[in-house]
């Protein structure tokens, strides 16, 4: 059997291993993404052909990949695209993300090789600018009530908020398959927020997700400290890095995420899918163990 699929859910595991190739693609179904762990270097152009067979076959309109600077050169020469750096994602070494949008017929270069399109990187500029222009509006608000709730309380307590078109596109769709998370509840005068972050802690990073997208600045204001919140917690964990992805059409949410402390580090090419059109994402990190790595 070449490809070993677990139970199918949002988020699935598909193995495939053959002809000296050993991957496991973190499928997203909602989004139609997959993450991609290598396991064996090497063999780039092979691995990018049975990929995208994969890919195809199992519905996946995008794959994307965390390497080291070594591993970079060989995905980007077989039509992975460098769109995002995690400085610390290793403890001591970056990760670059890496991804491929996938075509059909599959975009190709002057000479035959592969390509992937690319982000829309000066509209999400000008979304950058409104978010900075925001900025004085969404600045944490001070006094908020921080829980930091397990996966249990919240379920106990009844706070898994209700899938709506205010709920967050990514909320609850799991980085890995399986893993601790933290979920940060803030609570101001006229509203709640939660997020969670999902721990990797081998590496000592972690994977940070809005439950509700903020149309209001008093949301985001409670949003930004609800983050602050969640890097306290972190510090005390030896959490090194925070990383979150979010859509690039929204200058609130990008305010928000600046007010935290974030530094946008990305643009990911067509990697969320809150509707029936693809959109870009802005890849945001923080560095919990304080150097400097503010906005």
């Amino acid at each position: 059997m070449q490809v070993q699929t677990s139970q199918r859910s949002v988020i699935e595991e598909v193995s495939y291993r053959r002809e000296g190739i050993h991957v496991s693609l973190i499928v997203n179904r909602r989004q139609r993404t997959a993450r991609l762990v290598d396991f064996l270097a090497g063999n780039f152009p092979l691995k990018q052909h049975r990929l995208d067979e994969v890919a195809r076959r199992e519905g996946i309109a995008r794959i994307y990949t965390f390497v080291e600077k070594e591993e970079s050169l060989g995905w980007a020469k077989v039509g992975y695209a460098r769109e995002g750096t995690i400085p610390g994602y290793y403890k001591r070494s970056d990760a670059y993300l890496m991804g491929r949008v996938i075509s059909d017929p599959p975009l190709v270069d002057e000479d035959g090789g592969p390509l992937t399109k690319p982000a829309d990187t000066a509209a999400a500029e000008k979304i950058l600018t409104q978010a900075k222009k925001l900025l004085p509006e969404v600045t944490a608000v001070k006094g908020l009530k921080i829980e930091v709730l397990t996966d249990l309380q919240v379920t106990a307590q009844g706070m898994v908020p209700a899938r709506t078109k205010k709920t967050a596109a990514w909320f609850d769709e799991r980085f890995l398959r399986s893993g601790d998370r933290l979920n940060v509840v803030a609570k101001g005068k006229t509203t709640t927020q939660m997020i969670t972050a999902e721990l990797q802690e081998p590496f000592g990073n972690a994977y940070v997700q809005i439950a509700i997208v903020p149309t209001k600045t008093d949301e985001a204001r409670v949003l930004a400290g609800a983050l602050h919140g969640l890097h306290e917690a972190l510090k005390a964990r030896e959490i090194g890095c925070t990383f979150a992805m979010s859509p690039v059409d929204s200058p609130l949410l990008g305010a928000m995420f600046l007010s935290a402390g974030y530094r946008r580090t990305g643009v990911l090419s067509q990697h969320l899918a809150p509707g029936e059109k693809r959109g870009d994402a802005f890849l945001w990190v923080r560095r919990t163990a304080g150097e400097g790595d503010t906005a």
